[in-house]
């Protein structure tokens, strides 16, 4: 969701993102997408989900998982290689009880289902200093269970 603020009454405005800021805690939410990006000169890839019950419904929220590799140029449904390790490949298998290579998982196979996940405030900034309570937002801290459908092969 964008949101447009004015730069004077009379002008028009800039365009900028709005970041939802909701309660800590458990939400159920479905996986909408994903994208393979350099950030900061390193591989993520960015994981996005949408709450789909309780009273923050339809709000967007993302992960930033560290990848080994993308496979190919940065991208929407992009394709990357992770360790065992990573939180990526350990939260995949969590959810979804697969037992595949971690450079051949899919996210797509999340499409159809509902996870449950936990919710986290951004309450600093990369360097670590505090960030002012208007710039605080939500993240999913982590992926912690399949609560409806099944994850396609």
């Amino acid at each position: 969701m964008n949101v447009v603020v004015p730069l004077h009454r009379d002008e028009g405005g800039i365009v900028v993102d709005d970041y939802p800021l909701i309660e800590p805690g458990e939400y159920a939410v479905a996986y909408t997408g994903h994208a393979t990006v350099l950030a900061f000169n390193r591989p993520k890839c960015f994981m996005y989900f949408r709450i789909v019950d309780g009273p923050h419904t339809g709000a967007k929220l993302f992960r930033a998982y560290r990848v080994k590799a993308l496979s190919g140029k940065p991208r929407k449904n992009g394709r990357f290689v992770v360790r065992r390790s990573y939180d990526l490949f350990r939260e995949f298998a969590t959810v979804t009880g697969a037992r595949e290579r971690p450079d051949r998982i899919a996210l797509s196979n999340l499409r159809n289902c509902v996870l449950r996940v936990s919710v986290r405030t951004v309450d600093h900034d990369h360097r670590q200093r505090p960030l002012p309570e208007a710039c605080r937002y939500s993240v999913v801290d982590q992926m912690l269970a399949l609560e409806a459908g099944t994850p396609t092969a």
